[in-house]
């Protein structure tokens, strides 16, 4: 124990008694760049004269990096400045990355008396950079500016290099390295061949020391490869045949007309034409075919420059269609009146297709008159009624559009309809059939006991009706009335005749007269009396009608008998009858002309629709069961 004490102080009495002070200051910067210097600051203070010297060491990490000694003579009390005693400063290099720290040490005869550290500092090899680029979208085969200024923390410009990459998708492309002068960056790009996309621009920086600074998405820009391409036509619809003005421009993506550049036209997928471009402006004259099929056709219009920029456009037009042919078709050939004909109408166009279109109908009767016109719709069912009173023969039917028609025919027969009706008094006869009722009309009137036939000798026109007044034909009561046509009978039943006409028979003294007549005459002629005959039978309508004649029997009183020669007598008792049944027959038509008289005058028949003729005095005539003996 006594030994380890005694060594103890025989060390303190050989160290030299020195008392001294170190202080560094600073550094002024955290953070220095490679290729820095870093000024060191401090001071050394001596109580007693001294002579040794100052090391400094720069600690980075697990790094010392020593210094030159510097000597130094201190008198008893004396402080020195670093910069008095000219401490270099220190430069930092690549190895020195990292953070650091300088150390300073007072070394009197080996032995280390005072020391000091610094506060602790970073060394780094970043970069500052500020960049820009003129534009961010770029035509492929245009170019682009890109600038900026690089410097280091402390503001220092750098001179160096930099590196350009382009990176798309992930992947990063290596496109040029360009040097850096005075902290500048000045770069020009042509962008002619590089694949169009969006893409960001990354920098590595290095300069002259060392330092490196690498810079991603300084910017972002699009090559773009399309161009604005305008096309346009005169005219949206176009008919077949017809000439179409095709007319457009181009453009870039900074709608600057393109000069040069190749334009194909192409017209539902086949070319028809490549064109140039004049002042960003092209023109085409397009001749539509005139087999082209109806609806919407498209022009395609490509462009392509040189630097491979290209664009399409197109415009739509409408082919309106043109009917080239008509088809007519119906079933049947043979109509009559009132029937309805069902037809179609199939129009084709230009490229034989079936079409909608709007047609004219005509319908021609057979003597040529138009009939009916109207318009129609072709691919669709139409109706055509056959008139009532349509003339036999062969009708014409025509449907057409524009230039085109079609034609076909169809025969109206010949069509009797004869029509019946009674209103009131008045029996009323039509022809609605389509041709000429040519036989007489007769009536057959039955009733109170009677058969009247009322005959009209005269023909019916078409759509004629005959009028024939009742009561002045018949007398009143009930009737039934039949009338053939040929084809049928007509029958009207239960017709009241109230203001009918009066009908006189044979009275007493025709029966007479005739007796005596038929009587004398055979008695003259024959020497005997004639055989009496049978009642006479009439068919009518094909009815048979049997027409009796009553004859009354004559008073009993006789007159006195005559005598006279045969010839004389017998032309004398001629003359004497026919004397006496003409004063007979002149009393009964006095009679009925003062019937007629107060009469309404009315024709007995009359035509509907149709001029009357000037009357003309009817003559006399018996109908039925009226008869005159002579003419």
């Amino acid at each position: 124990m006594k030994r380890g004490i005694v060594l103890l102080l025989a060390i303190c009495l050989l160290l030299p008694t020195v008392a001294a002070t170190i202080s560094i200051t600073g550094p002024v910067e955290d953070t220095y760049n490679v290729g820095d210097t870093i000024d060191i600051a401090g001071y050394v203070l001596q109580e007693e004269e001294t002579s040794g010297y100052l090391q400094f060491k720069v600690y980075c990490g697990d790094t010392t990096l020593p210094l030159q000694r510097i000597s130094i003579d201190l008198a008893s009390g004396e402080q020195k400045t670093f910069s008095q005693i000219e401490v270099p400063d220190v430069t930092t290099t690549s190895s020195m990355v990292g953070t650091c720290s300088i150390k300073s040490s007072l070394i009197v005869s080996g032995t280390t008396i005072e020391e000091d550290t610094s506060e602790s500092f970073t060394i780094t090899q970043e970069l500052n950079g500020l960049f820009d680029l003129d534009k961010t979208q770029i035509q492929m085969g245009d170019s682009f500016k890109l600038e900026g200024t690089v410097t280091k923390l402390n503001a220092e410009k750098v001179t160096g290099t930099a590196e350009v990459y382009f990176e798309k998708d992930g992947e990063e492309y290596l496109i040029d390295v360009i040097s850096i002068y005075g902290g500048t960056v000045s770069y020009i790009y042509d962008s002619a061949n590089t694949f169009p996309g969006e893409y960001d621009l990354n920098l590595i920086i290095r300069d002259s020391y060392g330092n490196q600074q690498r810079f991603d998405a300084v910017s972002t820009f699009e090559i773009v490869s399309e161009l604005s391409i305008v096309v346009d036509t005169e005219e949206d619809q176009v008919f077949p045949g017809d000439i179409l003005s095709l007319f457009g421009s181009v453009k870039d993506i900074e709608q600057n007309p393109l000069d040069q550049a190749s334009i194909d036209i192409k017209f539902n997928d086949d070319l028809l034409a490549s064109t140039s471009l004049i002042g960003g402006e092209f023109q085409y004259e397009l001749q539509i075919l005139s087999t082209i099929t109806t609806g919407t056709h498209t022009v395609y219009v490509e462009v392509e420059d040189m630097n491979g920029n290209s664009g399409t456009a197109q415009a739509q037009i409408e082919v309106m269609p043109i009917a080239t042919s008509l088809e007519l078709s119906f079933e049947g050939t043979n109509y009559i009146p009132k029937d309805t004909l069902e037809f179609e109408v199939i129009a084709t166009d230009q490229a034989e297709e079936e079409m909608n279109a709007g047609l004219t109908l005509e319908v021609s009767d057979s003597t040529g008159a138009l009939a009916s016109q109207r318009d129609i719709s072709s691919s669709s069912i139409t109706s055509y009624k056959i008139p009532e009173f349509a003339t036999p023969g062969i009708w014409q039917i025509k449907a057409y559009i524009d230039e085109v028609e079609v034609m076909g025919q169809i025969t109206v027969d010949e069509y009797e309809n004869i029509e019946m009706w009674v209103e009131g008094e008045n029996l009323y006869i039509k022809n609605a059939g389509n041709v000429r009722f040519k036989d007489d009309l007769q009536v057959l009137v039955s009733g109170a006991g009677y058969d009247y036939t009322i005959t009209k000798k005269r023909s019916v026109a078409v759509n004629e009706t005959v009028v024939i007044n009742l009561a002045e034909e018949v007398p009143s009561g009930s009737y039934s009335i039949e009338m053939p046509t040929g084809s049928a009978l007509l029958n009207v039943d239960n017709v009241e005749v109230v203001n009918g006409t009066k009908r006189y028979r044979m009275g007493w003294l025709y029966i007479v007269i005739l007796a005596l007549f038929v009587g004398g005459l055979s008695y003259l002629v024959y020497g005997r009396v004639p055989r009496k005959k049978k009642p006479e039978t009439t068919k009518r309508f094909g009815k048979p009608s049997k027409t009796t004649i009553m004859a009354e029997k004559p008073k009993t009183n006789k007159k006195p008998s005559l005598t006279f020669e045969k010839e004389k007598g017998l032309a004398d008792f001629k003359e004497r009858i026919v004397k006496d049944i003409r004063a007979t027959e002149a009393k009964i038509e006095r009679k009925e002309s003062r019937v007629a008289a107060r009469a309404s005058g009315a024709k007995l028949a009359t035509v509907m629709g149709k001029k009357e003729s000037p009357p003309q005095a009817r003559p006399q005539q018996q109908d039925g069961n009226f008869f005159k003996l002579f003419d």
